[in-house]
């Protein structure tokens, strides 16, 4: 059951951001938490992680260094893109510019998380 719960989390990721998208005050609730469940996850990703599991990276590199491509080049390129598209104004295009060049909090832990 977990495992099938855990294999569909793009699925869950994608519903529960069209949810929160169509009634944003189901979550406005969470808020205050927000830093407490995103260190929840990545600290119940992390400590699930083995050894074993850095030396395949070490063994196999392709996935990160997709995940760096994609991070660094990637999405600034479809921030400018969308933030071009629909014409926003100069603060919000480099809002979204600077999202799109930091690193996400989970992303490197997703990545890792993958190699498993």
């Amino acid at each position: 059951m977990i495992q099938t719960a855990t294999r569909l989390f793009p699925l869950w990721a994608v519903l529960f951001s069209a949810l929160a998208y169509a009634a944003p005050s189901l979550f406005t609730p969470l808020k205050p938490s927000l830093f407490f469940l995103l260190g929840l996850v990545m600290f119940s990703m992390g400590i699930s992680l083995k050894a074993s599991n850095f030396l395949n990276i070490i063994k196999s590199p392709k996935p990160i260094v997709l995940s760096l491509l994609l991070q660094f080049l990637c999405m600034p390129f479809f921030a400018w893109a969308i933030s071009s598209w629909l014409q926003l104004p100069l603060m919000l295009a480099t809002g979204m510019m600077l999202v799109a060049l930091a690193p996400a909090a989970q992303r490197p832990t997703l990545s890792l998380f993958s190699q498993k």
